[in-house]
């Protein structure tokens, strides 16, 4: 089944609610002083869950179905012996699933390589282009540019500071 583009999972509501669901996880479960183990695993779990909702058709591919069960495999080992390698082949597996899904699958290793090298040569500018579909989101709401502008530029900077303020504290 392929999405459609007015997919309740393709939405913006769809990604902001799991965004703050699996941040909500995380806080809950690893930055408030609990054991790393079950919790990360648990973490990962609701990763995996929120990516297979958004879109399953990593599990379409050999490739996909292999990080898939993968993933499924590290979460066990997470429980057992929580080191930061098995938490970085999780991330891996993760990531290589979300570019699954967003891309296809590659079988040859250099695409796999120019993609990592887009990604970090262009994530630094990101939020400046989110910036940007934020403004022209909030003057289609109503507001005025220059409003738009502040918003942006001064209410979520500030309100995402105060999350790692809140979580620091």
């Amino acid at each position: 089944m392929t999405l459609v583009s007015g997919s309740w999972r393709r939405s913006y509501s769809y990604v902001l609610a799991a965004t703050v669901g699996v941040v909500a996880a995380a806080d809950y479960l690893i930055y408030d002083g609990r054991a790393l183990g079950w919790t990360a695993a648990i973490v990962v779990g609701v990763l995996l869950a929120v990516l297979a909702v958004r879109d399953w058709s990593f599990l379409r591919t050999t490739g996909g179905k292999v990080f898939a069960v993968a993933a499924i495999g590290l979460l066990l080992a997470l429980v057992e012996q929580p080191t930061w390698l098995n938490v970085l082949y999780a991330l891996v597996c993760l990531a290589a699933i979300a570019l699954i899904n967003h891309f296809g699958w590659q079988a040859d290793f250099w695409p796999w390589v120019r993609r990592l090298g887009g990604w970090i040569t262009t994530a630094w500018i990101l939020p400046l282009h989110d910036n940007t579909i934020v403004i022209r989101w909030l003057v289609r709401r109503g507001l005025s540019p220059r409003m738009a502008r502040g918003v942006a530029a001064w209410i979520i900077p500030i309100l995402l500071s105060s999350v790692f303020v809140a979580i620091s504290a």
